[in-house]
């Protein structure tokens, strides 16, 4: 996964992504999720999966990046 990640983030050309402050990430987070956002009686089922997996992969590689952000910047790195 990890290597799935990595190569998402030089396609999608993310590396710019790992700034910004937690509150944005929380912001942006909000409106992606209100865009896969199921109504009551909505399924989460393989087409549903398999629109919105790249989303998911895309925030989830967005978060290592602000992650490694942070550690690097407690750490002094």
């Amino acid at each position: 996964m990890v290597a799935y990640l990595d190569r998402l983030i030089v396609q999608k050309n993310l590396q710019g992504q790992s700034g910004g402050s937690p509150t944005a990430w929380a912001n942006q987070s909000f409106h992606l999720a209100r865009q896969v956002w199921l109504n009551d009686g909505g399924a989460v089922d393989e087409a549903y999966y398999q629109e919105n997996i790249g989303l998911l992969d895309t925030q989830l590689a967005r978060a290592g990046l602000r992650l490694r952000t942070l550690l690097n910047q407690a750490l002094g790195r």
